[in-house]
């Protein structure tokens, strides 16, 4: 065979294109890279999500919530407590707190002043003013937390 003619695959046909490898082998690692790479953004929350978390008698202390006078009647503020957000509501007959994560999927609840419960903005739960659910996917109560309030200081044990 002269060099004038191409060789010929073993099934007769053209010879691939030297580029063809190339283009083959690049998206092939491409693919497997943008694989790779949404399995671990996939992935990314589960040790969170497997590590046993602390329960709050496990941690001691109190947490200072900020001056009573500060947080007015009807209303709230989320506030760090061992770690984790916690939702201070201030009603007529004084404050009360909850983890202020949702027993759903752990999103922070909000307060809703015009309704006078706990809203979830991601999936729609909504607790009462003891904690409870009243509707959406939540899965249990709110974890109540100890509120006190000392020297005008709201605490919470």
């Amino acid at each position: 065979m002269s060099a004038a003619f191409p060789a010929r695959s073993a099934l007769g046909g053209a010879p691939p294109h030297p580029e063809t490898g190339r283009r083959e082998f690049l998206s092939r690692i491409l693919l497997r890279l943008t694989g790779g790479l949404s399995t671990l953004a996939a992935l990314a929350p589960l040790p969170g999500y497997l590590r046993s978390a602390r329960r709050d008698s496990d941690v001691g202390g109190t947490t200072d919530a900020g001056p009573l006078a500060s947080l007015p009647t009807g209303t709230a503020r989320v506030v760090p407590h061992r770690g984790r957000p916690a939702l201070v509501v201030r009603l007529p007959d004084g404050p009360v707190a909850f983890r202020a994560v949702c027993t759903h999927l752990g999103c922070i609840v909000h307060w809703d002043g015009k309704r006078g419960e706990m809203r979830c903005p991601c999936h729609g739960a909504r607790y009462d003013l003891s904690g409870r659910p009243i509707s959406g996917p939540a899965r249990g109560p709110l974890a109540p937390i100890p509120v006190a309030v000392e020297k005008g200081a709201i605490r919470l044990g």
